[in-house]
């Protein structure tokens, strides 16, 4: 399976290399119309830390005054054809960056990442991985491409519930940023068809935020890495998340998750469905038991046999798994959860993806 996804990366980005950008900005001739976001100074075009030729800076102070700092930039609504948002990306601290884009009513639509400290992040997002952010409302629910005026890059690290981020300066640098016509490496599906793929980590960034631990990107194996001490208390958040686009209503039956470990664990996860409209925020969860070993398994989990979370009064208004509804994809350590102290462990994830069984 990797092998032939990896002739299918070399077919798109010889697309990517022969389709012009909807929208290009590498910051040779200045900053265009970007603009700073937050409590940040003045931004700057510099080349003594870009990833080739210029880069944006943003030196941005977070705090609970202002916990929201980044970057912003006006377009024409002519992104109508877009299936990608590309950039490279660097901050000086870990931070969870919310990618947004913003429709002419001011709808705004957003997927997560993780920016590791001191490391440039190659992000390629497929549109179909966006969803309306919390606190938002739009008449269709649905991103219209050709209404997004305004794109923004922000570090939220600080308004992240239960994520411990220091007060201070810290800094951003964005270079080679497009919207471009041709398919993400990181794209749910091509045609919009079953198999969506939820995530296989063939892209260089880091898509799930860590709220225990450290997420790395291995790019030799093109697999996440999640890192961790596992001597938390019972009780304590020890799990890894990422947002999700929209889901089929209909379809999919089964989720597929490839993983490893360096010591035998059982593994939660959970799709939790989104609080919107009145829903509740459902959440159904299985459990996994991954052996120590450094060989890749993959595990496929009906979604059917997924349970309702009800131990800290959970409920669902119509008690079953609207996989439409799912906003999220939670994956946890049971053992830590549950104040056993297990000890260190290495999480590597292969693949994850939706597909209906034959």
């Amino acid at each position: 399976m990797r092998r032939a996804w990896l002739v299918a990366v070399g077919l798109v980005v010889v697309q990517a290399a022969m389709a012009a950008p909807l929208i290009k900005f590498n910051f040779e001739n200045g900053l265009a119309t970007w603009d700073k976001i937050g409590a940040a100074k003045p931004l700057t075009v510099q080349t003594k830390m870009a990833h080739e030729g210029n880069a944006l800076e943003c030196v941005y102070t977070v705090d609970k005054q202002a916990p929201v700092a980044g970057v912003g930039v006006l377009v024409a609504p002519r992104l109508g054809e877009a299936k990608s948002v590309r950039f490279w990306l660097r901050t000086t601290k870990m931070a969870v960056i919310s990618v947004a884009l913003k429709e002419t009513d001011g709808s705004q639509y957003q997927t997560l990442l993780t920016s590791p400290a001191d490391a440039w992040s190659e992000v390629d997002l497929g549109v179909d991985r966006f969803r309306l952010a919390p606190g938002n409302k739009d008449e269709n629910s649905t991103l219209d491409l050709e209404q997004v005026n305004w794109l923004g890059v922000m570090d939220i690290t600080k308004v992240m519930p239960g994520l411990k981020s220091a007060d201070g300066e810290r800094t951003l640098w964005l270079d080679d940023f497009s919207v471009d016509s041709d398919p993400s490496v990181s794209a749910y599906s091509p045609d919009g068809k079953l198999p969506f793929i939820l995530d296989n980590f063939s892209g260089n960034f880091v898509p799930y935020v860590a709220f225990d631990g450290t997420l790395t990107h291995d790019k030799q194996d093109g697999a996440l890495v999640w890192q961790y001490t596992g001597d938390k208390p019972e009780g304590a958040m020890n799990f890894i998340f990422a947002t999700l686009g929209p889901l089929p209503a209909k379809g999919p039956t089964h989720l597929l998750i490839t993983l490893s470990a360096t010591r035998a664990t059982q593994l939660f996860v959970v799709m939790q469905e989104e609080a919107r409209e009145g829903r509740d925020e459902s959440r159904y969860s299985t459990v996994i038991g991954v052996p120590a070993s450094p060989d890749f398994k993959t595990y496929t989990v009906p979604l059917k046999d997924m349970t309702l979370v009800t131990a800290d009064g959970g409920t669902d208004e119509n008690g079953r798994l609207d996989v439409d509804q799912v906003s999220a994809l939670v994956i946890g350590d049971l053992e830590v959860l549950n104040g056993q102290q297990p000890g260190p462990n290495k999480i590597f994830i292969d693949e994850v993806q939706l597909f209906a069984a034959k």
